[in-house]
């Protein structure tokens, strides 16, 4: 039987019917997603929910996240981070509009990271990567130009309520300022 179609019962020469029933069974899941999303404190992806769905009141979010910069932050403190709850946390209260993460390739073994990329996808962010270079035992990857374009864009397009930089990078600090005045 294949899926989607009603097949034959004992006997019943009668040709199956294309009638599908993915219909159903997709508002089924949509439906359960909808649930989901408005019991996880205003966490809610673009495109699953109407615009009516949520409160105009709502202060809109934007995170910037630099992988590289938080990952190895992180693991020099022994701290193993959970990037999905990350996103609840900032999008508690509010309405997540785009959350951004940027992450490094080392091109030695471009496949290292496939783990974490996908999680990292799977729990709503927008993932940009880009190949580093190598430089001696390292790799060197900077996605500063790109954060900042990113960054200016959403100001200027989106016009964000609040915007979130996660990075421990001091090179922000000109954009940071610059953002600030305009608002």
């Amino acid at each position: 039987m294949k899926h989607g179609m009603s097949g034959r019962r004992r006997g019943n020469r009668a040709r199956a019917s294309l009638a599908p029933t993915m219909p159903r069974y997709v508002a089924t899941i949509a439906s359960k997603v909808r649930g989901y999303l408005r019991s996880r404190s205003g966490f809610l992806r673009p495109g699953f929910l109407n615009r009516r769905d949520f409160s105009m009141q709502q202060e809109r979010v934007i995170l910037f996240l630099d992988y590289a910069n938080i990952h190895h932050a992180a693991r020099e403190r022994g701290i193993q981070l959970n990037y999905q709850h990350l996103l609840y946390y900032v999008g508690e209260n509010r309405f997540l509009v785009d959350p951004h993460c940027y992450v490094p390739i080392d091109p030695r073994n471009p496949h290292r990271l496939d783990r974490d990329i996908e999680e990292l996808w799977n729990a709503g962010y927008i993932v940009t990567t880009r190949t580093g270079s190598v430089a001696g035992s390292t790799y060197k990857c900077n996605f500063d130009v790109e954060i900042a374009m990113d960054m200016l864009k959403a100001v200027n397009q989106v016009k964000p309520d609040i915007i979130v930089l996660a990075s421990g990078d001091a090179d922000f600090v000109p954009l940071i300022q610059e953002v600030r005045k305009s608002g």
